[in-house]
């Protein structure tokens, strides 16, 4: 019985240790090479749907909670209101292609399933936020001669803005592990003043690639994700005074620092905005502010057109050559053919797939931050 326990024990191990892996090498590799990146999330789908394919077969259940199961029917749900939207969609040049992106929601559903099957803990989730923060330090640092030439916006194997949010995102779940009862928990107190301080400074290394993306929207999330955290985690008045220190201290580095693209483009912000709205003229809406306010008051308008379905996946370019008219929503792009997307996930949303597609993604946030808060308060340590 032992010898068979120590099997399945070394069996378990194994899988673990292959589900870690796959995830380690995804973020790993993602700011260097996104497509092979890819490559190791198809082959932890496959994986996956193959441990699924298998205690089905051998009629193990699953343990699933409820509200995991409601998030995962809203992850189908993602796709099927982008199928919707394209069905309905009033525009004719569309291509099915348009749906690919929305369908890899599906994905994150047998991931999900196999993750917690394995038991995989936050060991593996810190290593991989780790080595996605190491990595796309050294990526930023090698695109910007380390640091010293901050005119150059570090983009990763992706676009700039992208590129810089996920920085920031990965930085902030590094500050929520900093932050986590999890590491305090610990009951070596040395051991546990190691980790915090080392994963403190992993999550620098991620916002420093963010910096060096000049991605303002990146920039501007670094301090509200600061206070948020901070803010469920401790007391009010505790939280306040340290999210204050580390706000003033990133905005001074940031004000004194020597001549840079990021400083110079947040600098520009409050000017470009200030035009947009002052004078609207075509020169104040080609700025770089001024394009981002004009495609999002544009998405608005096609959003009031097609309130329900939108006008199809992906589709906002093809919507402003139908509708960027004087005779619908009078639009200046400084692309004739449109720009691709609205410059922003919810005005895209908003107008490309309707209040179906807006309703579901906000359910997604919903469910998925009330999951978290859920698991945050549980002794479970597993996700």
């Amino acid at each position: 019985m032992t010898k068979l326990n120590s099997i399945k024990n070394n069996h378990a191990l194994l899988l673990q240790s292959l589900f870690g892996s796959l995830c380690l090498a995804y973020f790993a590799t993602q700011p260097f090479a996104r497509y092979i990146a890819e490559d190791f999330l198809f082959a932890l789908v496959i994986i996956s749907l193959l441990l699924i394919i298998v205690k089905k077969a051998k009629k193990e259940p699953f343990d699933i909670p409820k509200a995991l199961k409601i998030l995962l029917w809203v992850c189908v749900s993602i796709p099927v209101a982008s199928i919707i939207s394209y069905t309905f969609s009033p525009l004719d040049n569309l291509s099915p292609s348009r749906l690919d992106p929305d369908t890899r929601w599906l994905f994150i559903i047998p991931i999900i399933i196999a993750m917690r099957e394995v038991r995989i803990g936050p060991a593996w989730v810190i290593a991989s936020f780790s080595a996605y923060a190491i990595s796309t330090f050294v990526c930023a640092g090698l695109e910007t001669s380390w640091y010293s030439n901050l005119n150059v916006r570090a983009d990763g194997d992706e676009n700039a803005v992208p590129y810089g949010m996920f920085n920031t995102t990965i930085a902030a779940l590094l500050l929520v592990v900093f932050v986590s009862p999890y590491i305090k928990q610990i009951p070596n107190n040395k051991v546990k003043l190691g980790l915090r301080v080392g994963v403190l400074m992993i999550a620098f290394l991620a916002f420093m690639a963010a910096i060096a993306s000049g991605t303002r929207a990146a920039l501007i999330l670094v301090p509200i994700s600061i206070i948020f955290i901070y803010l469920i985690h401790y007391p009010l008045k505790k939280s306040i005074t340290i999210s204050s220190i580390m706000v003033i201290t990133i905005v001074c580095g940031l004000y004194f620092s020597p001549p840079n693209a990021v400083k110079y483009r947040m600098m520009s912000a409050y000017e470009n905005s200030y035009n947009f709205f002052a004078i609207g003229d075509r020169k104040s809406k080609l700025t770089s502010i001024g394009q981002r306010l004009e495609q999002w008051r544009e998405s608005w308008c096609i959003f009031k057109l097609h309130p329900i379905t939108g006008t199809g996946p992906r589709s906002f370019g093809e919507a402003h050559q139908k509708y960027g008219d004087p005779n619908y929503c009078d639009a200046t792009q400084e692309l004739k053919q449109g720009s691709y997307q609205a410059h922003s996930m919810y005005f895209n949303h908003l107008g490309t797939l309707g209040m179906i597609g807006i309703l579901t993604l906000g359910a997604w946030f919903v469910l998925s931050t009330k999951l978290a808060w859920t698991s945050r308060n549980s002794k479970n340590t597993n996700i």
